[in-house]
């Protein structure tokens, strides 16, 4: 039986992420409450929330034998494959305006 360990944050630094870059307040992300203390561009709310992603990927794959890391590591790299997605369509559609 797996136990607790530093591994098991990776599920609950992942969920973490998803909350910070998802969840709408009145309108404004969580991470845009928790850093418009900085007046940061909307740029930077979504590098913490890739950072965040990755911490929680490298801290489940190096310690993926305790319990949630797996689940962890699977949900921030199903994040950041998506992340991957889109930052592709969005070159593709900046390239496409500039031809066009």
């Amino acid at each position: 039986m797996k136990s607790l360990g530093l591994g098991s944050s990776s599920l609950f630094i992942a969920i973490f992420a998803i909350l910070f870059n998802y969840l709408s307040i009145r309108g404004l992300s969580l991470g845009e409450y928790l850093l418009s203390a900085y007046n940061l561009s909307p740029l930077f709310y979504d590098i913490v929330g890739v950072l965040l992603f990755l911490l929680a990927w490298f801290i489940g794959k190096k310690h993926n034998n305790d319990k949630f890391a797996k689940l962890g590591v699977i949900l921030s790299s199903i994040f950041l494959v998506l992340y991957i997605i889109f930052a592709v369509i969005g070159l593709i559609q900046h390239i496409i305006h500039l031809v066009i």
